[in-house]
């Protein structure tokens, strides 16, 4: 597995990460966990989560308890109001039974067309970041527009980004900025928003890019073991490649 420094947080993260789907059952818990336990054995350190995601949490602390010093955790919070964040993040501190967090990525949405309307939220996870409840301060968007001005900004210390192998000029630019501005960049829903792109292209396309983080939702044992091949035996960019890639993209 390769790691690399995301952005100026100073955190090695595995180039493949795991965003974690909703359990609907506590019963879920148990064969989930044997998922995530598979993960870190074969160098997954960074698992990603929404904060209402209760049993999901559940498993992510069951799984990781003994372990937590080598784990990262990320938290989504949808929140709206300062005070929905906070609740977030101790509810999450709570179920994970753990001190802090390491990432906590508030998510945008579609809606906010201005970085200035989520001066509350960063003002309400910046005191947390104080208060040692978290570490680091992710921004999550779909939006080209708000990653940008995030990157810009020089306060998110990373943004997290719909990104797949159907990016555009402009989307790879932003990972440039982001690697000219030493903030981190991870690339949500990297098969693509209904999960059908070719996941061996994918990770060749990737490899191209040396600052970006993958964060692939871990929904089955058999998407798990493809990811984890592939993230072992990177394909290799030669001209048959290069012509794969540029007929998918046109």
């Amino acid at each position: 597995m390769e790691y690399l420094t995301l952005g100026k947080t100073g955190l090695m993260i595995s180039r493949t990460a795991l965003e974690l789907i909703e359990l609907q059952q506590k019963e879920e818990i148990d064969s989930y966990s044997v998922l995530l336990q598979s993960a870190y054995e074969n160098g997954i350190n960074c698992f990603a989560v929404n904060a209402t995601h209760e049993f999901t949490l559940s498993a992510l602390g069951e799984t990781f308890s003994k372990l937590r010093p080598d784990v990262r955790y990320c938290i989504i919070s949808n929140a709206k109001s300062s005070l929905e964040l906070h609740h977030d993040i101790e509810h999450a501190l709570e179920v994970l039974e753990c001190d802090f967090i390491d990432i906590l990525s508030i998510e945008v949405s579609d809606e906010v067309s201005n970085l200035s309307n989520l001066d509350d939220l960063y003002a309400a996870a910046k005191k947390m970041k104080e208060e040692g409840k978290v570490q680091h301060i992710d921004l999550r968007t779909a939006s080209f527009c708000c990653a940008r001005e995030a990157v810009i900004s020089g306060v998110y210390e990373s943004v997290s980004y719909t990104f797949s192998v159907s990016a555009t000029k402009q989307d790879e630019e932003l990972i440039m900025l982001c690697d000219t501005m030493e903030v981190g960049f991870i690339a949500t829903h990297p098969a693509g928003i209904d999960n059908l792109i070719n996941i061996p292209l994918s990770f060749g396309y990737f490899n191209q890019f040396e600052n970006l983080i993958a964060l692939w939702t871990l929904t089955t044992k058999e998407l798990l073991d493809k990811v984890l091949y592939f993230a072992a035996h990177l394909p290799i960019n030669d001209a048959k490649f290069n012509d794969e890639l540029l007929a998918f993209k046109t």
